[in-house]
């Protein structure tokens, strides 16, 4: 997780020449079309401020981009970290965009590096790409043709020791099962124990998932197609998993904000038929506290924080592409914004059976939801999930079994502030409104449900 400065310094010495080399030869070769300054010495630092060096699982710290975990199982877990990103299976998992080049000089540029730093530690091309994207050569030197959502699918947490903590109270992003889910798919994996166990964070702490969001596609997006967006689906999903603590164990998940029985926050993402079955105690300090979720928001960067510079830069993007798409017939534009995070949370087919309090310093406490905005809670019927990308277009996932959502032994939902529900602290469509407002001006209703996904709040 930590690189050496003296490691740094004996790559980018190393490295350095014969790139300096390769790209004066490119620039009298192109007759000066290439004329890059590289930069190498943030190449080789990408990860020094990197979040995610220290996270933290029993299975694995980071899992990223093109992976599959099947089948796999810890127990008798103990797991406790000083830093960010802690769960009980995996820390933190994040999918990644594939990009093919705008031109043949950036794309033989790009293969090249890549070959190159292909023999560097810690380095492959998913930092190539991202260090491209970041200001080497900018947002528009790449199209985006499809995203890898990693899949955890089978795999369970069995068992925690007595007393066990995860996460603290100084950092975000901690859960039962992963800390920070990041456009990923987790199917069929549960966190079963007999021993209660604690999950703290400053913000998004989740007895199942800290906080479960869309990932981040750059490049250049006016000129996609409606068959290229509908293969972009960076969402995240948690379907068919489940929290269970049997006998007298509790589960206990407080934050500062942003707590929830499952996942402390999600934002565009989707969970579909997940089951707690637990005694279980939701807190926050100030607000946002949910017997499921803590909020379930549009998406990362528009509601909820970002640790990702570039979010503005893509919003931007978005104006003069969304605007062509609406002066026709409006085909792709829910598609457009989807992917950069503009799409509202689903929660379908949520049972919650034990005994369960939730509780809110500040505002926003529901037994379900403290608060959501656009988000669409109901039955897991076809008729719900074949508006979601997963279900949606070429290559859809299977059906799951159709049922309802319901909470069994909600036993108190307090905020000391405003907005506390039985299902939900607040719940409301206006937001979305303002958020597709902030990119493209909306004059009448008419142009708000070319927006296919938010059509039912209209």
């Amino acid at each position: 997780s930590y690189i050496p400065p003296t490691l740094l310094g004996t790559l980018t010495s190393a490295v350095g020449g014969l790139l300096d080399l390769l790209l004066k030869a490119l620039k009298l070769l192109t007759f000066g079309q290439v004329n890059l300054d590289l930069n190498l010495q943030g190449l080789l630092t990408l990860h020094k401020d990197n979040p995610s060096n220290l996270a933290t699982g029993a299975f694995a710290g980071r899992i990223y981009g093109d992976a599959k975990v099947s089948d796999c199982e810890v127990a008798d877990v103990s797991v406790s970290s000083v830093s960010r990103m802690t769960g009980g299976f995996v820390g933190y998992v994040e999918g990644a965009t594939r990009y093919d080049a705008v031109s043949g000089i950036v794309g033989t540029l790009t293969n090249v590096l890549s070959k190159i730093l292909g023999v560097i530690p810690f380095l492959g091309l998913g930092d190539l790409v991202n260090w491209l994207l970041s200001g080497t050569l900018g947002l528009n030197a790449l199209i985006p043709v499809g995203y890898y959502n990693p899949v955890i699918s089978n795999s369970s947490v069995n068992g925690f020791k007595k007393n066990v903590v995860i996460g603290n109270k100084n950092n975000p992003q901690a859960g039962g099962f992963v800390g920070a889910q990041i456009g990923a798919i987790i199917e069929n994996s549960s966190v079963t124990s007999t021993n209660g166990f604690t999950v703290r964070a400053t913000q998004y702490a989740g007895g199942f998932a800290g906080i479960s969001r869309n990932g981040n596609v750059g490049g250049l997006l006016n000129s996609l197609g409606i068959d290229l967006l509908s293969a972009l689906r960076p969402q995240s999903l948690i379907e068919n998993s489940n929290l269970t603590v049997d006998g007298d164990g509790k589960v206990t998940v407080s934050a500062t904000d942003y707590a929830g029985g499952f996942s402390g926050a999600m934002a565009n993402a989707y969970a579909v038929n997940n089951t707690i079955s637990a005694t279980a105690a939701v807190s926050t300090d100030k607000s946002h506290a949910g017997g499921f979720t803590g909020f379930a928001s549009v998406g990362w960067g528009l509601e909820l924080g970002t640790d990702d510079a570039t979010n503005a830069s893509l919003l931007k993007q978005l104006t003069k592409a969304v605007a062509k798409l609406l002066s026709g017939s409006g085909s792709g534009a829910g598609e457009l914004l989807s992917i950069v995070g503009v799409n509202p949370s689903v929660i379908l087919g949520t049972q919650m059976k034990g005994s369960f309090t939730v509780k809110a310093g500040g505002d926003y406490a529901g037994g379900l939801v403290g608060e959501g905005s656009g988000t669409v809670i109901g039955d897991s019927s076809q008729d719900h999930l074949q508006n979601l990308t997963f279900w949606k277009y070429n290559n859809p996932r299977g059906l799951p079994q159709q049922r309802s959502t319901a909470i069994n032994g909600l036993e108190s939902v307090s905020a000391g502030g405003s907005y506390a529900g039985g299902i939900a602290g607040n719940l409301q469509p206006t937001t979305v409104a303002g958020l597709l407002n902030s990119v493209v001006k909306i004059g009448d209703i008419a142009t708000l449900k070319k927006f296919d996904q938010f059509a039912p709040f209209t």
